[in-house]
């Protein structure tokens, strides 16, 4: 789940990782982050940010610093409806033979390929229109 412009007392971190009860893992990611002061405060800093939250499943073997360090997928992955449910993200390891792509990866190529299937079909019958009219 995606929320666009959050406002918090603290700075947040890129990244946090909170356990819950069974063992699954709520993750936390921002970006956007701003500093501002308030109106009526000027003396209080306050943070705006855009902030994606997603849950990973009790035996997902992901870390911290992979999200860190592939921030963009995880970003676009917990953008997706299909985040946190059942199987996803359990492993984020692709076997190395095999060349292939992870959950996440797919997931986010999926996403793009449906927007790109939409703008085309858009496309398509607009000039479906022209050329019947």
């Amino acid at each position: 789940m995606i929320y666009l412009n959050v406002d918090a007392d603290q700075k947040p971190e890129k990244v946090m990782m909170e356990n819950l009860p069974g063992g699954a893992m709520t993750v936390r990611m921002a970006d956007n982050i701003k500093e501002y002061r308030q109106e009526d405060a000027k003396d209080r800093k306050m943070y705006r940010f855009d902030e994606v939250v997603f849950e990973l499943p009790a035996d997902s073997t992901i870390t911290t610093k992979q999200i860190e360090d592939d921030f963009e997928k995880y970003w676009e992955y917990g953008k997706t409806d299909q985040a946190g449910k059942d199987e996803d993200m359990k492993d984020d390891e692709p076997d190395p033979e095999s060349g292939g792509m992870t959950r996440a990866e797919m997931t986010v190529e999926i996403q793009k390929l449906q927007e790109k299937n939409e703008m085309l079909e858009s496309c398509l019958l607009e000039m479906s229109e022209l050329v019947y009219a």
